[in-house]
């Protein structure tokens, strides 16, 4: 299995030290659109300068590859609505009040959290929550359980592949696309407790 880590930021970076742990650096591409993010990465690591979505068309990774979306964007979202027939779209008017601690971004982009406050960057998803104590529902399946019959629901579920670090397959992203409907949908990528969300519009 091969990772590719799209954000050399803090926490790109932070995912990058913790991947050495289990991987070998060769199996590690590292892409930023701002070289400076890839200077000091592990010499064995793959590096490439550019843009995320051009970036993944250009690795064109395998299926069973893992992506680690580190950037400030909505990455599933703007790969569908950039390898398909698709534009963004006003959210589900009642949706913030329908998810925990929600914050619209913009009339097309959300996110929530169960958590009101700052995780740790190690929290290990399994069990209770490490800093209340108490169980956690997965967000996710409240997400999927949500009535919006003007809208198809697509989630993608982030798994954590280690304490603080967390991902999702290729071809689990190419399944997203396929799966869009004409008319509204929303892309919603979901780990136990976060989710970004995103209307989107096929004609």
């Amino acid at each position: 299995m091969k990772y590719v880590v799209l954000g050399c930021g803090q926490f790109g970076r932070l995912a990058i030290k913790r991947l050495l742990s289990i991987t070998e650096p060769s199996a590690i591409t590292a892409v930023d659109q701002d070289p400076s993010k890839l200077i000091n990465l592990h010499d064995g690591c793959h590096k490439m300068c550019g843009e995320a979505i051009e970036a993944l068309n250009t690795i064109n990774p395998a299926p069973r590859d893992t992506i680690l979306p580190m950037v400030p964007i909505h990455l599933a979202a703007r790969f569908v609505c950039r390898r398909g027939d698709l534009v963004a779209a006003p959210l589900p008017s009642n949706l913030s009040d329908l998810l925990p601690n929600s914050m619209k971004l913009d009339s097309c982009n959300l996110v929530c959290s169960r958590a009101s406050f700052c995780c740790p960057d190690d929290c290990p998803e399994d069990g209770a929550c490490s800093i209340t104590g108490e169980f956690r529902e997965p967000l996710y399946d409240d997400i999927a359980r949500l009535e919006l019959p003007d809208h198809h629901k697509i989630i993608l579920r982030s798994f954590q592949i280690l304490p603080g670090v967390g991902g999702y397959l290729y071809s689990v992203l190419l399944s997203v696309l396929e799966n869009c409907r004409s008319g509204n949908n929303l892309i919603v990528t979901s780990c136990k407790c976060h989710a970004a969300v995103t209307a989107v519009f096929k004609s």
